[in-house]
């Protein structure tokens, strides 16, 4: 198979389409899903050789980026890398496989770069965020059939926002809005002047514990359940507004605590943190209903809690930059506002 695109030729076979796409079991039914980023990985440890500083360049975790060229490996069928606790080397085939990796990696982004290229042209309106839970994106579609009834060429293109900063997607252009948790972003910032962010709704918080937690067994956490808990401190795209939200709800409430940094990416990501008894991940409620136990989200060990203070929840914005936002941008915004987000999941929690 040939992938061509902007003079860029791929010849892709098909095991390396499959490293793209395929999903693997592991352990207690956890899944490995497959990225594209996994290639953007293998590259920059194959110019490293050393999953540290490898790790350490791509803001993840030695221990993530090793699981994710394990994943590439066992879908390619070879081993890239010959390692053990203190020394790494590449393999004949990771020489080999490093080709394939770079003409796939500029494919992509040519790709990128040609579609976001033509959104433009047909004015488009370009809209980034986390975006992986079911929940979120199913929520943006039904609004985006609300608002084509009075705008018919109404054709917003919806951008997960990978591994990149969200906010700074935004702010050097490469998005045009995005739907995203957002506290005050820094006054103070020069770049608080380049966007504006009109409240859409509160998402309840959520607590995941261990099945071993003393929590495990309560109907909901209340504030006096968290003192003196250790809370996951996210990296990665989510630590930007997840955790700082987090830290806001807690702090708030005068709530003494612990915290532990554990890199997320997405919400498929929940089922490698290993929680301890004392342990809590804060969530919004959007991405998991209570109680719910999907095996792409969760572990079997983990036990999903509602909270019952009013405080616990997530502030989400649409934020966009004021130089590039179209003039129906507002009434976007108000069929946000008015779409429900989950309300079959929680129906005795008002989203505002």
């Amino acid at each position: 198979m040939f992938w061509e695109t902007k003079g860029i030729t791929a010849r892709l076979t098909v095991t390396h389409l499959a490293a793209l796409t395929k999903s693997k079991k592991r352990g207690k039914g956890e899944k490995v899903h497959m990225r594209i980023s996994y290639i953007d990985e293998f590259l920059e440890l194959y110019k490293c050789v050393n999953f540290n500083e490898a790790a350490r360049n791509l803001f993840i975790s030695q221990s993530t980026l090793s699981k994710h060229i394990k994943a590439l490996e066992e879908d390619l069928g070879v081993k890239l890398f010959n390692r053990d606790k203190y020394y790494s080397e590449l393999t004949i085939q990771g020489n080999e496989f490093y080709n394939y990796a770079v003409q796939i990696s500029k494919a992509y982004k040519a790709a990128q770069d040609q579609f976001a290229n033509e959104a433009v042209a047909k004015g488009r309106f370009l809209v980034g965020g986390l975006m992986d839970s079911a929940r979120e994106v199913d929520w943006l579609n039904r609004a985006t059939r609300t608002m084509r009834k009075t705008h018919p060429q109404f054709s917003p293109m919806f951008i997960p926002s990978g591994v990149n900063s969200p906010m700074g997607e935004l702010i050097s252009g490469n998005l045009d809005a995005l739907v995203f948790a957002h506290e005050e972003y820094g006054k103070s910032n020069d770049a608080s002047s380049l966007i504006e962010a009109i409240p859409l709704k509160r998402v309840p918080l959520m607590a995941l514990v261990s099945k071993e937690s003393p929590l495990a067994t309560l109907p909901h956490v209340k504030a006096e359940d968290l003192k003196r808990k250790t809370f996951i401190h996210m990296m990665g795209p989510r630590m930007q507004s997840g955790w700082k939200n987090v830290e806001g709800f807690l702090t708030g409430l005068h709530i003494e605590y612990d915290t532990r940094l554990v890199p997320i990416m997405s919400m498929y990501d929940y089922p490698s943190v290993e929680l301890a008894e004392n342990e809590v991940l804060l969530i919004p409620r959007c991405e998991l209903a209570p109680g719910e136990h999907s095996e792409d989200a969760l572990s079997e060990d983990t036990v999903t809690l509602p909270i019952a203070e009013q405080t616990a929840y997530t502030p989400l914005h649409l934020i966009y930059r004021k130089d590039a936002a179209p003039s129906y941008i507002e009434e976007f915004a108000d069929v946000l506002k008015r779409t429900p987000l989950f309300a079959a999941a929680c129906p005795n929690f008002a989203c505002l």
